[in-house]
């Protein structure tokens, strides 16, 4: 195995372990698991509305934005996580 071939192996055993760090550092956080469970009955009741087409493609592109836009409790706890990594 030359230089080249080992820095490979290295640098994907690195990313194998620093994605499996940040899962199970997420799957212990509490609140993260609550926030999560909260997201997904909300999604649940989103999806059982009776809305027109529009009114679902409106809702659906305001959701959407605020996802891009929020940096909030999850999107934070992940870019964090992975910001720790970085240094």
């Amino acid at each position: 195995m030359n230089d080249k071939e080992f820095k490979e192996l290295v640098k994907i055993a690195a990313e194998k372990l620093k994605d499996e760090s940040v899962f199970l550092l997420l799957k212990a956080d509490e609140g993260y698991q609550k926030d999560s469970k909260d997201e997904g009955n909300a999604e649940d009741a989103f999806n059982r509305l009776d809305l027109t087409e529009e009114q679902r493609a409106v809702c659906q592109h305001l959701l959407d934005y605020r996802d891009k836009v929020d940096l909030g409790s999850d999107g934070g706890r992940i870019d964090g996580a992975y910001w720790g990594y970085g240094i």
